[in-house]
């Protein structure tokens, strides 16, 4: 069974990084970016994740 994972997270460089990490540990994985928690509610409407790697600093959160 395919691993989705939502990664919300406002900074691209460490959004890269996680992803190409997952990536080389796991070919069985869909990723799911978002760079705001409004895009992250948006992102759970349409699927559930099997993980979640949250910012809780989010500026949007706040």
């Amino acid at each position: 069974m395919k691993m989705h994972i939502l990664i919300v997270d406002d900074d691209k460089n460490f959004i890269d990084t996680l992803e190409d990490g997952l990536k080389l540990k796991n070919v069985d994985v869909e990723i799911t970016v978002a760079e705001s928690a409004r895009e992250a509610i948006e992102a759970l409407a349409k699927a559930v994740p099997s993980l979640i790697i949250l910012d809780v600093q989010l500026p949007d959160m706040h």
